[in-house]
């Protein structure tokens, strides 16, 4: 199916300060209404922002990269399809990380170790910038990337060794 719902254009030549749509709900005791939803059942983004910035705030001052999807080391690979993954070994032993697939330039990716019982070293040896090697051994240890197109690398951000 073609055709759209609604369309908003401006053509304006205005420098002043204003809101093309403004969805407001002005009734305190409405504490169960969500401003915009937004569902799609395609494989395409929900939401695209062509330029300018991007402001997120919640009620509850979290910004939520949504649930952790575990990855497993594959020849020490994953392919990252989301921010926020777990990283367990081949096999459910140890093993070394060495390459990310995936991201696109800016793209931010957490990292967090999948287990306790065994150990994942993320090395430099492939796409991987860090400091220096860094090693999962606690389920709450974490690294935090971010992606670079102009060296084709995920560079590190923070991290955190919680012994």
């Amino acid at each position: 199916t073609t055709g759209r719902i609604g369309y908003f254009r401006s053509n304006s030549a205005s420098t002043s300060t204003r809101e093309l749509v403004r969805i407001v709900n002005d009734n305190a005791l409405a504490t169960g209404t969500t401003g915009l939803s937004i569902t799609q059942d395609s494989t395409a983004p929900a939401l695209r922002i062509v330029t300018g910035d991007l402001e997120l705030s919640d009620t509850d001052g979290f910004f939520n990269l949504g649930n952790s999807d575990p990855l497993t080391i594959a020849s020490a690979a994953v392919t990252a399809t989301k921010s926020y993954h777990t990283i367990a070994g081949e096999g459910g032993t140890t093993d070394t990380l060495s390459t990310i697939n995936g991201g696109s330039d800016g793209a931010m990716l957490v990292l967090r170790a999948a287990s306790s019982t065994y150990t994942v070293t993320i090395d430099e040896t492939g796409n991987i910038d860090l400091t220096a090697s860094m090693s999962f051994t606690q389920i709450r240890d974490t690294l935090t990337l971010i992606y670079s197109a102009g060296s084709a690398s995920w560079i590190e951000i923070s991290r955190a060794d919680n012994q």
